[in-house]
């Protein structure tokens, strides 16, 4: 499969020699990208990262959201509440082709908690996100400057909020919900349900209309 997707990486790139742009700088960036699986980070960080520049880089992005390789989360927006970040986070549609990208094995994801919980992030906001579009909703992240609040989706279906939060545990703890028991505090009248997503296979109360 790693053969595989690395040859499907290598053609997407080629879509830049098509372009007139430089296949290899542009699976560079992808290489990038894939090892920021799940962070919210400045474009500039990208692009310094991968050795281009900002032009170069804005070409690039615009080509793999328009072939839907990549498909960043936008920042939550609210006067309701200070110092949000307005950095998007940053996800590959495939989460296999990231982990690819970022030469990253199921071995090396055992040994790595931090890294899997990003990418069990990805796969789990990759079945999120066509749920949200089919009934017209908007999914965007939290957090503020410096992450003191931090929430992995909050989805905005008409007035109503529902908000996710990724745990890469088999038995979350009412503690796991804690940034979501903020946001519905923050929204008591919009709130309708906050669930901590996890790896294991029960689904339990971790408070009021927290799952």
């Amino acid at each position: 499969p790693s053969l595989l997707l690395d040859a499907y990486a290598v053609t997407v790139a080629q879509r830049a020699g098509d372009e007139g742009r430089d296949a290899t700088r542009l699976l560079r960036a992808m290489r990038v990208l894939a090892t920021l699986e799940g962070q919210a980070v400045p474009d500039q960080t990208i692009w310094n990262a991968a050795d281009i520049n900002k032009i170069t880089w804005r070409a690039y992005d615009d080509l793999l959201q328009r072939t839907h390789l990549s498909v960043p989360l936008a920042a939550f927006e609210s006067n309701r509440l200070k110092r949000l970040t307005s950095y998007p986070k940053r996800f590959l549609a495939d989460v296999a082709l990231a982990c690819s990208l970022a030469d990253l094995d199921a071995e090396r994801l055992r040994n790595d908690p931090r890294a899997a919980g990003g990418y069990l992030e990805s796969f789990v906001m990759q079945q999120l996100r066509p749920q949200v579009d089919a009934l017209g909703g908007h999914a965007s992240h939290l957090r503020t400057g410096a992450g003191e609040r931090e929430v992995d989706a909050v989805v905005e279906l008409g007035d109503h909020l529902f908000a996710f939060e990724v745990k890469h545990v088999a038995r979350p703890k009412p503690e796991d919900a804690k940034q979501l028991a903020w946001l519905r505090d923050q929204w008591p009248e919009r709130f309708r349900g906050g669930y901590v997503v996890h790896t294991g296979a029960d689904v339990y109360p971790l408070g009021e209309r927290l799952w």
